[in-house]
């Protein structure tokens, strides 16, 4: 922190005081905005509490404050805008010379101020006692800044108190909590039923003072001994209650045993929890790993098998695609005479080479879709492609494979994927579909 250095000398304030009358008020035209105005005012307000204008020109910053409570009761009340305006007016006045005030002494005590900042900073304003220092404090250093001159030794008090009241506020930021538990245990007798416990956790209080006061800027020195003081007065609080927990009155070391132990307890309990949670998630992920190496094996286990079964027909017969997990077999040269679903004979041996396919991915379903191309009625085209698919379905299953694994579905022409505008397209349209859900895929391709 700064301060002034120059002790030696009478330090003089400004002569010029905040005079009795009020300061002249300032006009606002009839246009302008009162809540602007108002607005403008607070903002300002606000910056002289962080400049310390409510000490240094407290007459003045509060009579500034009055007057915009003032503007905001007309307001309220709904009176003329030029009525506000004129309130705010004076307002503004105030706080205009409560600034200029404040200008022309802040370098003479800057000293001062800067020890009063460090214990606002340090939260003087948010403990009781503490918040009554800094009211008394105050009220010093308002009547001294009025007085012609200050006497080092006042500036030099002046300025000492505020560091004492911010390294009160550093202390009892950190050791509120010990402080109060002390109180407490005391309330039910500690001198008495726990005095070893208690004095241990009063010299442990002491001691985090002691560094606070050595080390108040420096957390890292002074955190260990209010660490340790807060462990000791919460280790107070446990024994006292145990003391008296039953109807009789527990010895203090027989609390203490009892207290540790169940602390222990406690200790291993939540490591247990902590490992049982680690476990747990490692096993999750760990299962998480081995669904995702399974996808993978699938995956190319799926792969395997559809390069296998690409071999098995030529390109005139089949095309063989991958379908997300599912083997998709496209058969193109059924070549089923027309408005007929009877199998031709030319097409059993490409309806062994599927059996084959099949048997050998060991499937859990094959699902044989019919479609047709577009001409004709789409009742005509829907029940024949349905008579095709059965009767493929069933050269399957006449051959080894399971009914229950098999369904045959007819689409008619909804599902084209060539254009039934040409003859080639309308080719492409005329086919069955065998899709296979593959069974252990892993293990069934192995032989393939």
């Amino acid at each position: 922190m700064r301060y002034l250095s120059n002790m030696g000398i009478t330090l003089m304030v400004f002569a010029t005081m905040a005079c009795s009358n009020a300061p002249k008020r300032v006009n606002y035209s009839g246009a302008t905005s009162p809540n602007e105005v108002m607005q403008t005012l607070e903002a300002d307000v606000q910056d002289g509490y962080s400049k310390q204008v409510d000490v240094l020109a407290r007459d003045d910053f509060s009579a500034g404050q009055k007057s915009m409570d003032k503007a905001r009761d007309q307001i309220k009340k709904g009176e003329s805008q030029d009525k506000v305006l004129r309130t705010l007016g004076e307002a503004r006045a105030y706080i205009n010379r409560a600034n200029a005030f404040a200008n022309g002494r802040r370098a003479t005590v800057e000293g001062v101020l800067v020890a009063r900042q460090a214990a606002l900073d340090a939260g003087a304003r948010s403990y009781p006692v503490q918040r009554e220092g800094l009211a008394v404090i105050d009220d010093d250093l308002r009547d001294a800044s009025k007085a012609k001159s200050i006497a080092p030794a006042d500036f030099s008090k002046l300025q000492s108190r505020y560091m004492d009241l911010e390294l009160a506020s550093i202390q009892a930021k950190h050791l509120a909590t010990a402080s109060g538990r002390i109180e407490a245990a005391k309330e039910k007798n500690a001198k008495k039923f726990t005095s070893r416990t208690l004095n241990r956790a009063e010299l442990d209080l002491r001691n985090a003072e002691n560094m606070i006061a050595s080390h108040r800027h420096e957390d890292q020195a002074f955190m260990p001994a209010v660490e340790k003081a807060n462990a000791s007065s919460d280790l107070l609080m446990a024994v006292t209650q145990k003391v008296r927990a039953g109807k009789a009155v527990l010895p203090e070391d027989v609390a203490l045993k009892l207290v540790f132990q169940e602390r222990g307890l406690k200790n291993m309990n939540e490591k247990l929890s902590s490992i049982e949670s680690q476990t747990a998630q490692t096993t999750e992920k760990l299962s998480a790993q081995d669904q995702e190496l399974k996808k993978a094996r699938e995956t190319q286990a799926l792969e395997r098998a559809l390069a296998q079964a690409r071999k098995e027909f030529t390109r005139d017969e089949a095309d063989v695609y991958r379908d997300g997990s599912k083997l998709l077999i496209r058969l193109k040269s059924m070549n089923f005479a027309s408005g007929r679903s009877d199998l031709p004979a030319a097409s059993l041996p490409l309806l062994g080479k599927v059996k084959i396919v099949t048997e050998e991915l060991d499937p859990m379903q094959v699902v044989v879709e019919g479609h047709t191309d577009s001409i004709g009625s789409a009742q005509v085209n829907d029940q024949l492609s349905q008579k095709r698919a059965e009767a493929v379905a069933q050269y399957l299953e006449s051959n080894g494979l399971s009914s229950d694994k098999i369904q045959a579905v007819g689409y008619g022409f909804k599902k084209p994927i060539g254009s039934n505008k040409s003859k080639a397209g309308r080719a492409q349209n005329r086919r069955v579909d065998v899709i296979i859900t593959p069974g252990d895929v892993e293990t069934s391709t192995t032989s393939m």
